[in-house]
């Protein structure tokens, strides 16, 4: 299990540029191959599209739960 804990409110373009810089690094430290990185850019506004409905608000949070091939989003 792992959690994202939102500490401030902000909109989901906001959410996903730090999502992409994480993922940048991850790439030039060779920890995530180039195609990896564009297939979950292309999926991630899809992925969280439920966020851009009313925002993300100080408190949120968002669970992962990680299981055999996949991974669950509440």
């Amino acid at each position: 299990l792992a959690i994202t804990a939102f500490e401030r409110s902000i909109g989901l373009d906001q959410f996903l540029d730090g999502i992409e810089d994480d993922q940048e690094k991850a790439v030039e430290a060779g920890f995530l191959a180039d195609s990896t990185f564009q297939a979950i850019q292309d999926s991630l506004p899809v992925w969280y599209a439920f966020l851009d409905q009313r925002r993300i608000q100080d408190g949120d949070r968002i669970f992962y739960r990680f299981f055999p091939g996949g991974v669950r989003t509440q």
